[in-house]
């Protein structure tokens, strides 16, 4: 796992109307497991600083991911990084350069500062999920509000080839699309008549085609 990050320097000159803070999970497991993984990770992961630019930044990461990520609180954060974290660190001629209690602390105090980018919690499988998802309901959002009017009902597959078709062919799980419908429009699928269904709204191309062509492009793909 890469752990590099750039100077603070380079972070805080990041434009920042247009910087959006990361995502971040919380690690998964019990306080043990957590502390279990933060000693690995100290103690085998964690990014070391090659010079004195990145010594700064390298803990600021460290702190980061134990505080946002593990949860640790900052008593327990400071015992794990003298104990685990210090011993990797060296100066540019390989003497020890440990890191002080007061600097340690410092540092978690501005865990989470905007601007400052650390990879763990953000690449956590379950954070890439979360922004996947917040995505697809952005777009499906748009096609209802494009592709539907209200009353009547539709078809939940008909629905999703036509989003299909709407986003030039490229295909979308069913679950997560009807998750995303849901969200836009709180409809769940019903079955007055034994089909499922969605009702108080359509799609406006029914009878145009539309469906065959998009259920011929999702066979097709």
């Amino acid at each position: 796992m890469n752990l590099q990050i750039s100077t603070e320097t380079t972070l805080s000159a990041l434009p920042r109307k247009r910087s959006k803070p990361p995502r971040w999970v919380t690690a998964t497991g019990s306080r043990q497991t957590r502390i279990k993984k933060a000693r690995h990770y100290l103690g085998k992961v964690a990014w070391v600083p090659t010079n004195p630019l990145e010594r700064n930044n390298s803990l600021l990461i460290v702190m980061c991911n134990l505080r946002l990520y593990l949860q640790l609180p900052i008593e327990l954060a400071v015992v794990l990084v003298m104990e685990y974290y210090n011993p990797r660190c060296l100066d540019q001629s390989g003497n020890p350069n440990p890191w002080t209690t007061d600097e340690v602390r410092t540092k978690y105090s501005r865990a989470g500062d905007r601007g400052m980018y650390p990879t763990l919690g953000v690449s956590d499988p379950k954070a890439t999920q979360k922004t996947a998802v917040e995505k697809l309901e952005k777009e499906v959002r748009r096609f209802l509000r494009k592709r539907t009017t209200t009353g009547g009902c539709c078809n939940p597959t008909d629905l999703r080839h036509a989003f299909i078709a709407y986003r030039g062919g490229v295909d979308v799980n069913a679950t997560a699309f009807g998750r995303a419908v849901f969200a836009a429009k709180g409809i769940k699928t019903t079955t007055p008549f034994g089909k499922r269904v969605y009702r108080g709204f359509q799609i406006l191309e029914t009878g145009s085609g539309l469906t065959n062509t998009t259920r011929h492009m999702v066979k097709a793909a």
